[in-house]
């Protein structure tokens, strides 16, 4: 499973990789739980949300030029209300 996982989303694995080598380097990271100390989140999940940051600045959003990259989230349509 892990390996259609990986070749489904391998542009959102590598750029989560890319994004862990910079957390693994920071001092509020914590190796034996993969969790950030300063924003409390578990980075082996947030590093792959292409809309999460890193509250340090140490990483941003992903910005795909591909579409199939990441699906794109719409607003839900709005109810209209009947007279």
């Amino acid at each position: 499973m892990a390996k259609i996982m990986k070749t489904l989303f391998r542009e959102r694995f590598r750029v989560s990789e890319e994004r862990l080598e910079h957390c693994r380097a920071c001092e509020f990271f914590t190796e034996d739980s993969s969790q950030c100390q300063k924003c409390g989140c578990f980075m082996d999940y947030k590093t792959l949300l292409p809309w999460a940051e890193c509250p340090l600045g140490k990483w941003g959003l992903y910005e795909s030029k591909d579409p199939r990259d990441f699906d794109e989230v719409e607003d839900p349509p709005k109810n209209e209300e009947q007279s």
